[in-house]
């Protein structure tokens, strides 16, 4: 399968949220999943609400009783996304949740996303919605992508905007300070605990580029 398990642990980052990064793919795995993105591009919807420069499937399901593929069931036949697919459902939910929070649970549910973003890409800092525990983005670069910088970036609030109410909204990025841009490399990846200081955005981007994720979240 190539999951880097042993890298899943790596140290937790507290600065300014606590954080992980590490590479969750083997390359060859890599190039094997985007073969596979771009085979099934064609079903991915857009999402208004975000950006036109963004495509993306989503999955809905729990640990328990395995991912709702609905519409998607042809989804079982594409290899390796589907063992990559049933690793998040059954271990890697298991795993995102244990690492951020001290008491375990039974049943995790959580939302699996495929992500297909190119140029003029952007998303604001925001926290992700307060019904997430823990969030976890992963890269798929082709070779061409390799030289870029496409990494989300992490910042931290200038104002203390959450102070009084944790809004689940995208702001622009006036009062943040950039503390990071994730490394873009095949299967870079970060996990963070989502909470009313997990700021983190895409600047947008101003270069033609294939930038595949697959982006997942626990929720509480």
């Amino acid at each position: 399968m190539n999951i880097l398990y042993e890298n899943f642990n790596s140290k937790i980052n507290l600065n300014p949220y606590p954080h992980t990064e590490y590479k969750l793919y083997s390359d060859d795995l890599n190039n094997k999943l985007i073969q596979n993105f771009q085979l099934i591009k064609k079903y991915f919807h857009k999402n208004k609400k975000l950006s036109d420069s963004r495509v993306k499937l989503d999955l809905l399901g729990d640990n328990i009783n395995g991912i709702q593929f609905k519409e998607y069931n042809f989804l079982r036949q594409i290899e390796p996304l589907n063992s990559v697919l049933q690793e998040f459902s059954k271990n890697i939910s298991v795993k995102l949740y244990n690492k951020y929070n001290s008491i375990p649970k039974k049943k995790i549910s959580y939302k699996i996303m495929l992500v297909y973003d190119i140029k003029n890409y952007s998303i604001g800092p925001h926290t992700d919605n307060y019904n997430r525990n823990s969030t976890l983005v992963s890269y798929l670069v082709p070779k061409k992508d390799l030289d870029k910088k496409l990494g989300l970036q992490i910042y931290k609030d200038k104002i203390n905007r959450h102070k009084n109410e944790w809004l689940s909204k995208h702001y622009s990025f006036e009062d943040f300070e950039t503390i990071k841009q994730i490394e873009y490399y095949p299967g870079s990846t970060i996990d963070f605990k989502v909470g009313k200081e997990s700021f983190h955005g895409v600047q947008p981007i101003k270069e033609i580029c294939d930038r595949m994720s697959i982006q997942f979240f626990v929720f509480n």
